[in-house]
Parts: C-alpha cells; structure tokens; sequence
C-alpha cells in the first residue's frame, strides 16, 4: 500500500445554499430579505471567547457576528470556500493541529490528539475487530498498531468531537474498532444529531474505513439550517479526518 500524508479532507456535504443558510418555511422573495435576530450577552461573550480562542481580532468579531445574526454561513462554512482549501490542510503527529482563516475572517480549526499508541500482537488486533466474524489480521513480520485518538473540530459558533480505536494493520486492511463519547456544541442556535456510527469499519481494496459524527445546526433565531460533520478515515496504514461546521 502507498502510504498517504495525514491530512485534512475538507468535503462539501454541507448543505448550506449559495447564498445563506437554508430557510426554515417559506417566504415571498420580495417580502422579506432576512430577519436579523440577536444573541444574547451570554451568547455574545461565549462566542467572542470562543473566537478569541482561534484568534480572530475584535474588529472581524464583529463582523462575523452581524453576519451570523443575519442568518448568513461564515465562508468556514460555505462548502465552495472549504473544497477550495482542502489541500492547504495537514495533519501529522508532530503538526496535530491545523487551523485555516478565510476571507470573510471565519477560521476553520481541525484537531487530532493521539491518547495512546502501541504495538499489539495478532489475536489482540483481533480481539478488537467491530466484525468479528472477520478474518483474524495477521501481523506476522509487520505489525498492527493500535490507536486511541480524540478528533475535533471548531468554528467558534459550532464544536465537535469524538473518540476513536483504530487500527494500522501492515500488509493487511485497517480498521476502527470503536467510537464513543461524542459532544456538539452550538451558540445561539441549537441542534439535532443524525448520525454517529461506524460507517465502514474495516478499509477495502478501494475504500478506507470509515466513521462519522454529523448534525443539523439551526442558526440562531432558527433563521436557517445545514449539515456539519466530523468525519474519521482510516487507510493505507494511515487516517485522515474531514471537518464541516
């Protein structure tokens, strides 16, 4: 197997429309451009905190903040901006965080954190299949790597992660064993998950595994809806996450 860079797929499974967040209900056009609704101070502070965090100025906070409450998706959010900048993301052990500013000045921070890492034999690697009715991986001169990692992801108005078990399986395919303790966080608006699981728990010939945390973000106000996600591959003796909220 080639071996691929850890890196940061950015996808565009954000259902966001071109132009703002999809309507909840429908208006006439000429009616009503879009209803402005506003945080609260607690809102507001946890969310300038927030941006703070990831470093956007005072000046762009504000910015991005009147463009929230008009129910309008920062460029982090915007499915175009983020396939455009897919490649500018890497991920390694050494570099486990990468963090993207875009035009508007929304930023788009992407985390692994590796808990643990070791060397197990053959029938330990087995013992943590999510199948186990597959064939038993067989290390034998090469190895099988276990990991234990915890994935996020932040926007400042919206937060995810998760935690994974996988596998690197040397001249065999990998695997995940398992995802847990997942948390969402949004500010101002709310959200419903829909979907937390194991999508593809051992990698193919032609697919890696797969594994997938996503959610319906509703702005504030309910001025409008779209699909995030965080998203964990595992492939090639190597994983790579993909990040939208």
């Amino acid at each position: 197997m080639v071996k691929k860079i850890f890196s940061v797929l950015l996808g565009s499974l954000m259902l966001f429309a071109s132009t703002g967040f999809t309507h909840v209900g429908q208006v006439k056009a000429e009616e009503v451009t879009q209803q402005k609704h506003k945080l609260s101070e607690s809102e507001l502070a946890e969310l300038k905190d927030k941006l703070s965090d990831l470093g956007i100025n005072e000046v762009t906070q504000e910015k991005l903040i009147e463009k929230y409450e008009n129910g309008q998706p920062w460029d982090s959010m915007n499915p175009a901006k983020l396939k455009k900048q897919a490649p500018s993301f890497q991920i390694s052990s050494k570099n486990p965080v990468q963090r993207y500013t875009f035009e508007d000045g929304s930023v788009l921070q992407l985390k692994v954190t590796v808990l643990k890492e070791e060397t197990i034999s053959s029938d330990q690697a087995a013992n943590l299949m999510a199948k186990k009715k597959d064939p038993k991986p067989e290390c034998g001169t090469g190895y099988c790597k276990f990991y234990n990692v915890l994935i996020d992801g932040s926007s400042g108005v919206q937060s995810a992660e998760f935690k994974a078990d996988f596998v690197l399986v040397q001249q065999g395919y990998d695997y995940i064993s398992e995802i847990y303790d997942w948390s969402i966080v949004t500010i101002g608006g709310y959200y419903s998950k829909d979907e937390f699981e194991i999508n593809r728990p051992k990698e193919t010939k032609n697919r890696d595994a797969q594994a997938t945390l996503r959610w319906t973000a509703i702005a504030v106000g309910g001025a409008g809806s779209g699909t995030s996600y965080l998203k964990l591959n595992v492939g090639d003796d190597t994983w790579s996450i993909d990040g939208s909220m």
